[in-house]
């Protein structure tokens, strides 16, 4: 039975166009977080309920998402994975040829489709995956009342190139998440592009066609209110960081919460997600030791202000159950 402080530090992802599962970003906290995948093949979605039969944390649903609750036609692809409400843009993906294939219309389904806000009205969501090719806009303004409320950051996949017609491109969902309190934290975009020849180096070529961009709540959000509620919102967010290339950014936020006054981030530290960020943070502060430049007072002194206790040395380290 979860203990009240486990109740109150829930973590809930919600996933659009959870085609295939988890995304591999939150695959460590596979077995302690709340899943909601989203799809709307029927195949698919059998599939993943087999799944995850055995985990009651990951629910999947056969419905569709969008800016209002009624009826959506979907356009079925040769690539199961691009079925869209939006048609391609041929003389756009004419000059891609592996695209060409993918994005072949096969036919039509109509599903009926519902908002975020509807569907977790009264409950927290705290973080929101999208992809949905194209309609990630759309899904956004049916959850404009969740993510003011409750969301700490959004992974969505964005387009830089209109391949698909009248879909909205990154500077739209950029513009939309920034007036709803948030800022991009990163996109995935290794420097690997659309190859135009063969006449390339190995690590980066091409053009950039599309990518998932990572946007995170601003300070004004996180700090704010009762220091119960920013302890929570600081140690989801950082774990959030820790899976997301920005341990940096998670180690300043965790940092500012442990030494805000009244804020005290100790009642959490038997919950498993407080658990495996301290192991996440225990790993990185190890890892930068070893670096000629590293600076062992300030990395010990950061771990004490933070889960108020010493940074385990030498043996200590490897005895760690943190780290079984």
């Amino acid at each position: 039975e979860p203990t009240m402080t486990e109740q109150s530090l829930s973590c809930v992802v919600m996933d659009a166009g959870a085609r295939y599962g988890l995304h591999p970003s939150w695959q460590e906290l596979q077995d302690i977080a709340d899943f909601h995948l989203f799809d709307i093949d029927p195949v698919e979605i059998e599939r993943l309920r087999q799944k995850y039969s055995a985990q009651h944390n990951i629910t999947v649903y056969e419905t569709a998402l969008n800016n209002e609750s009624g009826p959506l036609t979907f356009s079925l692809r040769a690539h199961k994975g691009l079925t869209s409400i939006y048609t391609p843009d041929s003389n756009v993906i004419s000059e891609f040829d592996y695209m060409q294939e993918e994005q072949t219309v096969t036919g039509k389904i109509e599903v009926m489709a519902q908002t975020i806000d509807d569907l977790f009205r009264g409950q927290e969501v705290h973080f929101l995956k999208l992809d949905t090719e194209g309609a990630e806009l759309l899904i956004l303004q049916g959850a404009a009342n969740t993510l003011t409320e409750h969301v700490l950051a959004v992974r969505c996949e964005v387009s830089f190139v209109p391949m698909l017609e009248g879909a909205p491109l990154f500077h739209d969902i950029d513009t939309f998440l920034r007036a709803h309190g948030f800022e991009l934290l990163n996109i995935d975009y290794t420097g690997r592009g659309h190859p135009a020849s063969e006449f390339t180096l190995p690590n980066r070529y091409g053009k950039l066609v599309a990518t998932d961009g990572v946007w995170i709540a601003t300070d004004n959000r996180l700090f704010k209110g009762d220091p119960g509620d920013v302890a929570k919102r600081a140690l989801l967010m950082a774990s959030f960081l820790m899976l997301n290339n920005a341990s940096d950014v998670a180690i300043d936020i965790l940092l500012r919460a442990a030494t805000r006054p009244y804020t005290d981030l100790g009642p959490f530290e038997h919950h498993p997600l407080f658990r495996f960020l301290r192991r996440k943070v225990l790993l990185l502060f190890k890892d930068m030791s070893y670096l000629p430049y590293a600076r062992m007072a300030e990395i010990r002194e950061s771990y004490r202000i933070i889960f108020n206790s010493e940074f385990p040395r030498m043996s200590m380290f490897f005895e760690s159950d943190l780290l079984s």
